[in-house]
């Protein structure tokens, strides 16, 4: 059954916003359900995951898919502290039997495709492909047990081999909302407030103007079916008194499961060399705190004449940094994906992650093909009627500790 005006679904998040491990993943951690009977797992949703998947040793890159631990992931070191999925145990299993490797971020696993029903935000996706990870090997720094696996939220654009979808591709394909829309906003907890989804429509409390972009078809190798829209210019202060720089066939790509936002190197470093002066701090580039008021508002300019503005509260990130105390991180990475990426791409990405998105209400409208952002109003979601609502809904989202 399709879920139709009134029947949008929402579930919230809480996530910590704390030390180095949390800046690096941020992950926006909800419930999910996979079999029949219903086995349940902690997942991170991604909106736009760019992780490997490699069928033997032919190396291909898939858009956002799901993969969970296996009952036969049994390595004590590293399988141990997850759920994991017991195909035995589910009536509407189906083995693909197809080899596979994901990288994502600092976890790399390796297992095989199955086939099951998976229940997410309070649908039913049939069949749904995903790998049943029988080796997982994280980098612990900045990879934490209180989830299980990732979940893709990317378009339907790049599906790759063996008809590999994303879990949204494939409530699209199975026509399970009357609108492919769903609408994100982050955790905050500097505000206290709690991270929502909301699947098929938007918030019907939050009433502020949205900033339309249409998504772009030109889609970048690594990143697949990735949410991305075009870029056009970058400024700091305003009306770009500080710094102007063009991003001319520049392509912004929105990432929730990336805390940073990601910069080519020229355009990271003239932007240091604006803001200064900038300290080094262990491995970041940072500012006291008693200082982050003074500095300029930072607008990215998407698609042709789309001006998308945060404040130095977003990009300059309060953190207890260990043997140095407090201090403002600033939220800049230069390159982490256009950087020796071996796969002859050019330069022209900017990753827009948690740091950037994390000021906004996002819808991602795959029917009218476009991403609107909206300021995320610290009140609108305050209402108790949307709270206890939550509590009747689906998922309840768990924290990261």
């Amino acid at each position: 059954m399709k879920k139709g005006p009134g029947q949008i679904y929402r579930f919230y998040s809480g996530a910590p916003f704390k030390i180095w491990q949390d800046l690096v993943k941020m992950l926006y951690i909800t419930k999910l359900y996979i079999g029949t009977p219903p086995q349940l797992f902690r997942v991170a949703i991604d909106i736009s995951w760019t992780g490997m998947l490699s069928y033997g040793y032919d190396r291909h890159l898939t858009e956002a898919d799901l993969f969970i631990p296996s009952v036969h992931c049994e390595d004590a070191k590293y399988c141990n502290g997850y759920l994991k999925y017991n195909s035995t145990a589910s009536t509407t299993s189906a083995p693909n039997g197809t080899n596979t490797t994901i990288q994502y971020g600092a976890m790399w696993t390796q297992g095989y495709l199955t086939k099951d029903t998976v229940y997410f935000a309070g649908l039913e996706i049939k069949e749904q492909l995903f790998e049943e990870a029988t080796v997982m090997l994280e980098w612990s720094m900045f990879w934490d047990h209180a989830y299980d696996g990732v979940v893709g939220l990317s378009p339907t654009s790049a599906t790759t081999d063996n008809n590999m979808s994303s879990p949204f591709s494939s409530i699209i394909s199975q026509g399970l909302l009357n609108s492919n829309v769903f609408s994100i906003r982050l955790a905050r907890p500097e505000y206290g407030e709690l991270g929502e989804t909301t699947m098929g429509g938007v918030n019907e409390l939050y009433n502020r103007p949205f900033t339309r972009v249409p998504i772009t078809t030109n889609l970048d190798p690594v990143f697949g079916g990735a949410w991305q829209v075009e870029a056009s210019g970058l400024y700091l202060g305003d009306d770009g008194r500080i710094a102007n720089l063009s991003l001319s066939n520049y392509t912004a790509v929105l990432a929730t499961g990336y805390a940073f936002i990601d910069l080519p190197y020229q355009i990271g470093d003239k932007l240091r060399d604006a803001l200064e002066p900038i300290e080094q701090v262990g491995l970041f580039d940072a500012v006291d705190c008693e200082r982050r008021s003074k500095f300029p508002d930072l607008t990215v300019q998407l698609g042709r004449d789309s001006n998308v503005t945060v404040t130095a509260f977003d990009y300059l990130l309060e953190e207890e940094i260990e043997n140095h105390g407090r201090w403002c991180l600033l939220a800049f990475f230069s390159s982490r994906y256009s950087q020796d990426r071996g796969h002859g791409v050019d330069e022209n990405v900017i990753v827009l992650g948690s740091a950037f998105l994390g000021a906004f209400y996002v819808v991602y409208d795959w029917d009218r093909q476009e991403i609107g952002c909206g300021f995320a109003a610290c009140s609108y979601q305050s209402s108790s009627s949307i709270r206890d609502r939550a509590n009747q809904v689906i998922l309840l989202v768990s924290k990261l500790r």
